[in-house]
């Protein structure tokens, strides 16, 4: 299942005549918050989830896809580089987190139709949970832009999810 609907995105490009901030190319993530949603409360997410919210930030503007790019290499349907989002759901086993499974998602393109291309935003996106092996959790997550640069990594405390 590919997650797009779960993403609420608010982007923000530099305009107008003002000294645009600088950021780097290499896109920026930064987990902001977090929530635990019981079940039954979100219809978007009607199962037990978690809901981050990221900031991130990229330099040149080139964060997320168009529909179509799913066209061959490196987007396509089967490819590595088809989602943009990537977030690992991590059980805590005996001591140590394993990763249970991806929950990973398509960014739509933000790519300001501006001179100045600079891209910092929120982005929110609800994880389901139901499938994880572990009452203890840890969300990895990072962002890549179309030049496949990968953003810093960032992850969520430990949660303790009731079973």
């Amino acid at each position: 299942m590919k997650n797009i609907a779960k993403i609420g995105i608010i982007a923000l490009a530099a305009f107008g005549c003002e000294k645009a901030e600088r950021f780097s190319d290499i896109p920026y993530v930064e987990l902001r918050s977090y929530e635990i949603v019981a079940a039954n409360v979100d219809p978007e997410v009607p199962g037990q989830h978690v809901k981050v919210d990221l900031y991130f930030t990229d330099g040149d503007g080139n964060i997320g896809l168009e529909p179509t790019d799913t066209v061959g290499p490196p987007h396509c349907n089967t490819c590595a580089h088809y989602d943009n989002l990537f977030v690992s759901v991590n059980g805590k086993i005996d001591g140590q987190f394993e990763k249970d499974y991806d929950y990973n998602a398509r960014i739509k393109n933000l790519t300001p139709n501006a001179q100045n291309k600079t891209l910092e935003g929120n982005i929110t996106y609800k994880i389901d949970i139901a499938n994880r092996t572990s009452d203890t959790i840890m969300l990895d997550f990072y962002i890549e832009d179309r030049a496949l640069n990968k953003s810093n990594k960032e992850h969520t405390p430990e949660l303790y999810i009731d079973l």
